[in-house]
């Protein structure tokens, strides 16, 4: 019986030292697993992060966009605006220089008028005052004429003095 005995406390130990490794293999993995939790916990705090910053960028993602189409259409707008500007340059500049042709016509037709004025002798108001006395001699004929006809005898007499006079 001491032999089943010692058998027994063999055994005894060759199982608790079974134990003792299963203990340490168990507190063991214990320790994995509550590393393992950690890192998981830590796992889904980044994903939550990243979730979170991914929502941050793609907001800012967006306005940028929003942004970039505001300044191009701003862009299109200022070339249509620039592209009439130049339109209406180029016709004013056309208008500008048929008005510096036209002006350079009026200038040279000034010129000429005025040389051919220049060439006409000055009017000192002996002109004036030869129509004048003319147009005196004319009156002073007309009333003669009319007196001599009042004071003819016949319409024959009248073309007589006429002709004499012509």
């Amino acid at each position: 019986m001491e032999k089943k005995s010692e058998e027994v406390l063999e055994e005894k130990e060759d199982v608790m030292k079974e134990l003792d490794g299963k203990r340490a293999l168990l507190e063991s993995k214990e320790r994995e697993f509550n590393h393992l939790t950690k890192l998981l916990e830590m796992s889904k705090e980044n994903e939550a992060t990243a979730l979170a910053d991914r929502a941050v960028l793609d907001i800012g993602l967006r306005n940028c966009l929003l942004e970039k189409q505001k300044q191009h259409d701003n862009l299109v707008h200022k070339q249509r605006e620039k592209d009439r500007d130049l339109r209406n340059l180029k016709k004013m500049e056309i208008q500008l220089k048929i008005a510096h042709d036209s002006l350079q016509q009026v200038k040279l037709l000034h010129e000429r008028l005025t040389l051919e004025v220049d060439a006409v002798p000055k009017d000192d108001g002996s002109l004036l005052e030869r129509r004048k006395e003319l147009q005196k001699e004319v009156e002073t004929n007309k009333r003669n004429l009319a007196q001599e006809v009042s004071s003819s005898p016949s319409p024959y007499f009248f073309l007589q003095q006429l002709a004499f006079k012509l």
